[in-house]
Protein backbone atom coordinates (compact mmCIF):
# COMPACT_ATOMS: atom_id res chain seq x y z
CA UNK A 1 0.00 0.00 0.00
CA UNK A 2 1.14 3.56 -0.50
CA UNK A 3 0.05 7.15 -0.49
CA UNK A 4 1.03 10.47 -1.97
CA UNK A 5 -0.30 13.80 -0.74
CA UNK A 6 0.16 17.57 -0.97
CA UNK A 7 -1.32 19.96 1.57
CA UNK A 8 -1.28 23.73 2.08
CA UNK A 9 -1.87 24.93 5.65
CA UNK A 10 -2.06 28.66 6.41
CA UNK A 11 -5.50 29.70 7.61
CA UNK A 12 -6.99 28.02 4.57
CA UNK A 13 -6.35 24.28 4.31
CA UNK A 14 -6.24 22.81 0.80
CA UNK A 15 -5.03 19.31 0.08
CA UNK A 16 -5.07 16.49 -2.42
CA UNK A 17 -4.21 12.90 -1.64
CA UNK A 18 -3.90 9.67 -3.60
CA UNK A 19 -4.39 7.03 -0.92
CA UNK A 20 -4.45 4.21 -0.36
CA UNK A 21 -2.84 2.73 -3.43
CA UNK A 22 -3.02 -1.00 -2.87
CA UNK A 23 -1.45 -3.49 -5.23
CA UNK A 24 -1.56 -7.25 -4.90
CA UNK A 25 -3.97 -9.85 -6.19
CA UNK A 26 -6.35 -8.51 -8.86
CA UNK A 27 -9.29 -8.47 -6.42
CA UNK A 28 -7.25 -6.41 -3.93
CA UNK A 29 -6.06 -3.59 -6.21
CA UNK A 30 -7.53 -0.21 -5.25
CA UNK A 31 -6.89 3.50 -4.97
CA UNK A 32 -8.67 6.56 -3.66
CA UNK A 33 -8.39 10.23 -4.61
CA UNK A 34 -9.37 12.78 -1.95
CA UNK A 35 -9.49 16.59 -2.13
CA UNK A 36 -9.84 18.70 1.03
CA UNK A 37 -10.84 22.32 1.64
CA UNK A 38 -11.32 24.03 5.00
CA UNK A 39 -9.56 25.80 7.85
CA UNK A 40 -6.06 24.71 8.82
CA UNK A 41 -4.15 26.31 11.66
CA UNK A 42 -1.19 25.19 13.73
CA UNK A 43 -3.29 23.51 16.48
CA UNK A 44 -6.55 22.60 14.74
CA UNK A 45 -7.95 21.86 11.28
CA UNK A 46 -11.46 21.15 10.00
CA UNK A 47 -12.65 20.76 6.46
CA UNK A 48 -14.80 19.05 3.89
CA UNK A 49 -13.55 16.32 1.56
CA UNK A 50 -14.59 15.14 -1.88
CA UNK A 51 -13.33 11.72 -2.90
CA UNK A 52 -13.73 8.77 -5.23
CA UNK A 53 -11.64 5.82 -6.30
CA UNK A 54 -11.38 2.30 -7.62
CA UNK A 55 -13.04 -0.25 -7.42
CA UNK A 56 -15.99 1.93 -6.29
CA UNK A 57 -16.11 5.03 -8.50
CA UNK A 58 -18.99 6.57 -6.53
CA UNK A 59 -18.40 10.15 -5.31
CA UNK A 60 -18.12 10.66 -1.54
CA UNK A 61 -18.45 13.80 0.61
CA UNK A 62 -16.86 13.87 4.02
CA UNK A 63 -15.49 15.71 7.02
CA UNK A 64 -11.91 15.82 8.27
CA UNK A 65 -10.55 17.08 11.61
CA UNK A 66 -7.12 17.40 13.19
CA UNK A 67 -6.25 18.27 16.80
CA UNK A 68 -2.62 19.00 17.66
CA UNK A 69 0.32 20.57 15.88
CA UNK A 70 1.72 18.94 12.77
CA UNK A 71 5.26 19.52 14.09
CA UNK A 72 4.44 17.79 17.43
CA UNK A 73 1.83 15.17 18.40
CA UNK A 74 -1.54 15.18 16.63
CA UNK A 75 -4.60 13.06 15.89
CA UNK A 76 -6.61 13.33 12.66
CA UNK A 77 -10.04 11.84 12.01
CA UNK A 78 -12.09 11.69 8.81
CA UNK A 79 -15.44 10.27 7.64
CA UNK A 80 -17.07 10.14 4.19
CA UNK A 81 -20.57 9.37 2.95
CA UNK A 82 -21.66 8.22 -0.50
CA UNK A 83 -23.34 10.99 -2.52
CA UNK A 84 -25.05 8.73 -5.04
CA UNK A 85 -26.50 6.36 -4.06
CA UNK A 86 -26.95 8.25 -0.76
CA UNK A 87 -26.41 6.30 2.47
CA UNK A 88 -26.93 7.21 6.14
CA UNK A 89 -23.81 5.64 7.61
CA UNK A 90 -20.29 6.71 6.59
CA UNK A 91 -18.86 4.55 3.82
CA UNK A 92 -15.29 5.35 4.79
CA UNK A 93 -13.51 6.45 7.97
CA UNK A 94 -9.99 6.82 9.23
CA UNK A 95 -7.87 7.70 12.23
CA UNK A 96 -4.27 8.87 12.08
CA UNK A 97 -2.00 9.54 15.09
CA UNK A 98 1.56 10.87 15.18
CA UNK A 99 3.89 11.16 18.19
CA UNK A 100 7.43 12.52 17.73
CA UNK A 101 10.30 10.56 19.25
CA UNK A 102 13.14 12.78 17.99
CA UNK A 103 13.67 15.93 15.94
CA UNK A 104 13.09 14.14 12.62
CA UNK A 105 11.32 10.86 13.54
CA UNK A 106 7.71 10.29 14.64
CA UNK A 107 5.82 7.11 15.48
CA UNK A 108 2.68 6.77 13.37
CA UNK A 109 -0.49 4.74 13.68
CA UNK A 110 -3.15 4.61 10.97
CA UNK A 111 -6.44 2.72 10.99
CA UNK A 112 -9.06 2.93 8.23
CA UNK A 113 -12.29 1.06 7.63
CA UNK A 114 -15.26 1.15 5.33
CA UNK A 115 -17.19 -0.83 2.80
CA UNK A 116 -16.88 -0.99 -0.95
CA UNK A 117 -18.91 -2.51 -3.74
CA UNK A 118 -16.63 -5.55 -4.02
CA UNK A 119 -16.70 -6.69 -0.36
CA UNK A 120 -19.01 -6.06 2.57
CA UNK A 121 -16.26 -4.14 4.39
CA UNK A 122 -12.52 -3.57 4.60
CA UNK A 123 -10.12 -2.68 7.38
CA UNK A 124 -6.48 -1.76 7.06
CA UNK A 125 -4.07 -0.41 9.60
CA UNK A 126 -0.38 0.20 9.98
CA UNK A 127 2.15 1.13 12.59
CA UNK A 128 5.47 2.63 11.60
CA UNK A 129 7.54 5.76 11.45
CA UNK A 130 7.58 9.06 9.60
CA UNK A 131 11.00 10.55 8.82
CA UNK A 132 11.27 14.25 7.95
CA UNK A 133 13.40 14.48 4.83
CA UNK A 134 13.09 18.28 4.73
CA UNK A 135 11.55 20.98 6.93
CA UNK A 136 10.47 21.22 10.57
CA UNK A 137 6.98 19.73 10.40
CA UNK A 138 4.83 22.64 9.24
CA UNK A 139 5.20 24.32 5.82
CA UNK A 140 7.90 23.26 3.33
CA UNK A 141 8.15 19.84 4.94
CA UNK A 142 8.56 16.50 3.16
CA UNK A 143 8.01 13.31 5.16
CA UNK A 144 8.74 9.70 4.19
CA UNK A 145 6.28 7.34 5.93
CA UNK A 146 6.86 3.59 6.26
CA UNK A 147 4.94 0.97 8.18
CA UNK A 148 3.29 -2.43 8.20
CA UNK A 149 0.10 -3.93 9.55
CA UNK A 150 -2.91 -6.20 9.11
CA UNK A 151 -5.41 -5.85 6.27
CA UNK A 152 -8.86 -7.35 5.78
CA UNK A 153 -10.16 -7.02 2.24
CA UNK A 154 -12.18 -10.16 1.64
CA UNK A 155 -9.63 -12.16 3.59
CA UNK A 156 -7.07 -11.43 6.29
CA UNK A 157 -3.56 -10.52 5.20
CA UNK A 158 -0.73 -8.17 5.83
CA UNK A 159 0.59 -5.12 4.04
CA UNK A 160 3.52 -2.77 3.94
CA UNK A 161 3.03 0.98 3.63
CA UNK A 162 5.29 3.49 1.89
CA UNK A 163 4.20 7.08 1.48
CA UNK A 164 5.50 10.57 0.80
CA UNK A 165 3.81 13.64 2.25
CA UNK A 166 4.68 17.22 1.31
CA UNK A 167 3.25 20.22 3.15
CA UNK A 168 3.32 23.47 1.16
Amino acid sequence: MGDLGYEYIGGINVGIELAPVALGQAAFNSFGVRAKLGYGGKWFAAGATLSSGYPAFFPELGLAFRVGRLDTAYVALRFAWLVSPAVRLPMDGGLEARVPVSKRVALRLDCYAGYASTYPYYVYSSAGIGYMLRGKGLTNTTILNVGAGPVFFGKLGGAGLVGVEHRL
